[in-house]
């Protein structure tokens, strides 16, 4: 049957206090549940007024079980409320715990931070101390070591004091026991030379009177001589001249050869001679060892011997064609070893690094020479040997400069002792790097022969250079010493005369045809292609001839191994016919 409004009504207020229960049991406060409330206020009004309009027993029953289900609904949403107080209380005290906690927290780690902080300023302030007690006993010991410095410097500079005294006074002494024994011995001359006059004029009177005689002698024998024997023509074998010749002959007289061996020499001659230059080269390299290790002890010396050192490397670098330049380099390198002189220093005896025979002394100390000077000396010829190496690409245009610049050096008086040059000391490098120039012979096919023609190796004991890098050396160093001996003195001793060019020349084309090989050819290319005009003007007709089997001969005789280097001779004698209309053939 259909349901009362009764019923309805009870249905719905059950339904909201349902409602109202899950709602209050999910601990949800909304305004839904307010708006439930206020529902059942109303139906309560709508039912009294039912019952009052309607007093139905069984409407009595159902109001009354309506009401005991809103009376348990209210207790169990009143309960709820009381529960959900007390989670909320709960939940409250968990939170104030937390917050404590977390502040306790939070203070601890700021202790912790406060102290780490105290401890890291502490280890701070103790590293300052640390660094302040270093700095003060650093201080301290370098007061006490420029004092200790100051002291020895001091103690030196009296050492030093009193031993130019001694020195002086020794000098003083020398000089006073030299000028009585010179004045005693000239005296003691003068009585001898007039009593060897008097005889030598005796002498050589009746010399005169025999020799003339003799030449008498002599002159009819010539003549009976000549006229059984007539003159045979010369061998084709390269000798120099004295100066210009008249003929076109290549036999000719030679001339004396400074410092070096005679121009007409056996092998063995040429070997033990290139022998001399070779232990004077090793002389030389402990000499310079000596100097450095005596620098380093002594560090103005050291200061002195570099930046010289460095002064002529950089001054010989600069040089040029520029003929207005030339003096402006000579004398900067001049000057060089002008203050070499006036620093004064050690001295070393001479005759130790000049290659026999030089003057004789009567006492050690003329034979002494600054050390400084022949270090700079030495270390000017190494140079010498690096840039002609260095400009050999350059057709040798500016190797005739260096030459020009560098034999005025050794030609220079005052770099010289007893009126001798230092020019072994650039030889004896000569021997070392090509001793081709001097008649030493030797196969490119073997290492012996290879170190006897002068080939470098890349390192102290490594491999030898290549090919190339080998010509272009031997081509420079020929180029350099052209430079250096064809040259025109006037009124002055040549420290390396021209006829050392000749020599040279000779020794390369009277080697034997089995023996000749590239290095030969090389060098050769460097002597004689910038230099026939010069050549000729100081040997005239001989020259020519020389020059003729420089060029023509030479390689025409020279093995298949030196093909290639005998082909570049060749060329020379067309480029000389093209550009200076000289003939050879």
């Amino acid at each position: 049957m259909p349901a009362t409004p009764g019923e309805i009504s009870a249905s719905m207020s059950s339904t909201f206090s349902l409602n109202s229960s899950s709602a209050s049991r999910n601990g949800v406060d909304s305004p839904s549940r307010e708006f439930l409330s206020e529902d059942r206020r109303r139906r309560r009004r709508r039912d009294t007024v039912d019952r009052e309009s309607h007093g139905s027993p069984s409407r009595q029953l159902l109001w009354e079980f309506s009401q005991m289900l809103i009376n348990n609904d209210r207790k169990f949403n009143e309960q709820l409320d009381l529960d959900a107080a007390e989670r909320e209380k709960l939940h409250q005290e968990e939170l104030a715990r937390a917050a404590l906690e977390h502040e306790r927290i939070r203070q601890s780690a700021e202790r912790e931070r406060q102290r780490l902080a105290l401890e890291e300023e502490r280890q701070r302030q103790q590293r300052e101390e640390e660094e302040k007690r270093e700095l003060d006993r650093l201080r301290q010991e370098k007061v006490q070591l420029e004092i200790a410095s100051q002291k020895r410097q001091l103690e030196q500079r009296k050492q030093e004091e009193e031993q130019r005294r001694q020195a002086a006074e020794h000098a003083r002494q020398l000089a006073e026991t030299d000028a009585r024994i010179k004045a005693q011995k000239e005296k003691d001359e003068a009585d001898q030379k007039r009593r060897v006059d008097q005889a030598e004029s005796d002498r050589k009177a009746r010399e005169a009177a025999a020799a003339a005689d003799k030449a008498k002698s002599q002159q009819a024998q010539l003549v009976q001589q000549l006229q059984q024997h007539p003159p045979q023509p010369p061998q084709q074998v390269l000798q120099p001249s004295t100066g210009p010749a008249t003929s076109g002959t290549s036999s000719v007289a030679p001339p004396r050869s400074v410092g070096t061996s005679p121009l007409q020499s056996t092998v063995a001659e040429r070997e033990a001679n290139h022998q001399k230059y070779l232990d004077l080269h090793k002389r030389l390299k402990e000499f310079r060892s000596n100097m450095v290790a005596m620098s380093k002890q002594h560090p103005t010396l050291k200061g002195k011997l570099g930046d010289a050192r460095r002064d002529l490397r950089t001054r010989t670098g600069q040089i040029t064609n520029d003929r207005t330049a030339h003096t402006k380099s000579i004398g900067k390198i001049r000057e060089v070893f002008q203050e070499a002189i006036s620093a004064g220093g050690p001295t070393v005896d001479i005759r130790s690094f000049i290659i026999p025979p030089y003057p004789s002394v009567s006492n050690e100390r003329e034979a002494q020479y600054s050390a400084f000077l022949l270090y700079l000396l030495n270390q000017f010829a190494k140079i010498l040997i690096s840039q002609f190496i260095g400009e050999a690409s350059n057709e040798g245009k500016t190797i005739d400069s260096i030459g020009l610049i560098g034999i005025s050096i050794f030609a220079d008086d005052q770099f010289k002792w007893k009126g001798v040059s230092l020019i072994d000391v650039l030889m004896a490098k000569y021997h070392a790097v090509c001793p081709v120039l001097f008649g030493i012979y030797g196969r490119e096919t073997t290492q012996r022969g290879k170190e006897r023609l002068g080939w470098a190796r890349t390192e102290a004991g490594g491999p030898f250079v290549t090919t190339n890098v080998h010509n272009e050396r031997m081509l420079g160093l020929g180029y350099g010493y052209a430079a250096l001996s064809l040259r025109i003195y006037k009124n002055k001793v040549p420290p390396l005369p021209s006829s050392e060019y000749w020599r040279a020349l000779a020794c390369i084309i009277n080697t034997p045809s089995a023996d000749i090989t590239s290095t030969h050819l090389i060098v050769l290319k460097g002597m004689v292609q910038e230099t026939p005009e010069k050549f000729i003007q100081l040997f005239g007709q001989a020259a020519i001839a020389a020059l003729r089997m420089a060029v023509i001969d030479v390689p025409a005789r020279a093995p298949p191994t030196a093909s290639e280097a005998a082909n570049m001779l060749r060329v020379i004698a067309d480029v000389w016919k093209r550009d200076l209309h000289l003939t050879l053939e």
